[in-house]
C-alpha cells in the first residue's frame, strides 16, 4: 500500500463495505511500520496471530522477512500466509514452523486511499481453506483447528460471510493450490501484457488461445507431479473465473500500471520451475514471464493485442511458441 493509503488509515481508519446487512462504520486501525512499533502498540504483548497479506515478491529477501516478523513470533504465534502463487510459504518458513497457508476466492481492491472493496464471484459463497503446517501431527491427517473458527468469526464480525475450514488432507491442499495457480497463470499475465480486463480475454480469439495455452501447460505440470486435477484438460478450469470477474482489473495488470513489481515469478515462473523439474515443456509460460519481466524493467505501458506491433525482448524460440499459441483457434 502506498504512503497516502497508510496515512489515511492511520488518521481516519478504513472503510470496509459489507457484502450483506448494514454498512459498518469505518474501522479504526493503528498503522505501524515494524515489529517494535507493533509490540509497543499492544503494550509489549505478542500477537495471537500474525497475518501476512503482502505481495509474494515482498517476501523474497530473507533479511527483510526476519527483520519484520521475528520479533512478533517469539511466543510461537501462528502465521497466516495469504499470497498468490507458490513460494511465499518457503519464504516464511525461515521465521516460523507454524505457518498456515490460506487459499481463498475472496478478492480485494483499493479504489481510493482508506477504502477496501471486497470482491467475490457472483452467485458463489465466500470461502477460505487453511493448509496447516507440515508437522508430524498433521502430515497424514488434518484435524479441526481453532484458527479456522477464529477467522470465521472475524469475517462474520466484518459482515463478510466467509466459511473458513481446514484442508482435508495433503491431496486436497495441493489441488487447491494448483487449481488457483492454473487460473492465475492464464488470466494474470495476459491481462498484464495486453492491458485488458479479465473478460476481454474471452472476447479475443488470440488472447483466449494464449491464456488457454498457458493454463494447459500448468495443468500438464500439475498432472505429472501427481496433483489431483481432472483426467483431461478443459478451459473451464479458468474460463469461468474470467467470465465471473469480467470487469476486474487483475492484480498483475494493476501492478504493471502502477510501475510496481509483479508476482509473475510466483505464478507463471513456478509453472516453468516445476515443469523443468518433472520434464514438462512450458514455453508459453516462459515467454509470458519474459514479457512481464521486460515490462517491469522498462516500466512500460501494456502492448497491443497483436503480438506483432511491438518489439519484445523475447528469444526467437519464445516468439515461435507465442505465435503457435495465438494461432490456435478457440
Amino acid at each position: 500500500m502506498n504512503s497516502a493509503g497508510l496515512d489515511c488509515i492511520d488518521g481516519q481508519g478504513r472503510a470496509l463495505p459489507a457484502l450483506e446487512g448494514p454498512q459498518p462504520a469505518t474501522t479504526p486501525f493503528r498503522v505501524v511500520h515494524n515489529a517494535d512499533e507493533c509490540l509497543d502498540a499492544f503494550g509489549g504483548t505478542t500477537p495471537e496471530l500474525v497475518v501476512v497479506a503482502s505481495k509474494a515478491w515482498q517476501l523474497e529477501d530473507p533479511g527483510v522477512v526476519k527483520k519484520q516478523l521475528s520479533g512478533l513470533l517469539v511466543d510461537g504465534a501462528p502465521v497466516l500466509s495469504i499470497q498468490n502463487g507458490i513460494g511465499a510459504l518457503d519464504a516464511l518458513s525461515i521465521v516460523s514452523n507454524n505457518v498456515f497457508q490460506a487459499v481463498t476466492n475472496v478478492g480485494c481492491n483499493l479504489p481510493r486511499p482508506g477504502v477496501l472493496e471486497v470482491n467475490i464471484v457472483p452467485g458463489t459463497e465466500a470461502w477460505m481453506k487453511l493448509i496447516p503446517p507440515k508437522t508430524a501431527a498433521t502430515s497424514s491427517q488434518y484435524g479441526e483447528d481453532p484458527l479456522a473458527r477464529l477467522l470465521t468469526t472475524c469475517f462474520k464480525d466484518a459482515q463478510i460471510p466467509c466459511q473458513v475450514s481446514d484442508a482435508v488432507d495433503d491431496d486436497e491442499a495441493r489441488q487447491m493450490v494448483w487449481d488457483k495457480l492454473i487460473v492465475n497463470s492464464a488470466i494474470n499475465p495476459v491481462t498484464a501484457v495486453f492491458g485488458v480486463l479479465n473478460g476481454d480475454i474471452l472476447d479475443s480469439s488470440q488472447l483466449y488461445s494464449l491464456a488457454s495455452a498457458a493454463a494447459h501447460e500448468a495443468y500438464n505440470v500439475a498432472r505429472v507431479m501427481g496433483v489431483k486435477v481432472p483426467s483431461e484438460y478443459s478451459d473451464e478450469l479458468w474460463v469461468e473465473t474470467a467470465r465471473c470477474t469480467s470487469s476486474n482489473v487483475s492484480s498483475m495488470l494493476r501492478d504493471v500500471r502502477l510501475g510496481r513489481p509483479t508476482e509473475i515469478n510466483f505464478i507463471n515462473g513456478q509453472v516453468v520451475r516445476f515443469g523443468s523439474q518433472v520434464g514438462v515443456p512450458t514455453p508459453v509460460n516462459r515467454a509470458l514471464v519474459t514479457m512481464v519481466a521486460n515490462m517491469q524493467q522498462s516500466n512500460d505501458a501494456a502492448v497491443d493485442t497483436t503480438l506483432t506491433t511491438r518489439s519484445l525482448r523475447v528469444s526467437s524460440e519464445e516468439k515461435k511458441h507465442l505465435h503457435e499459441a495465438t494461432s490456435t483457434s478457440q
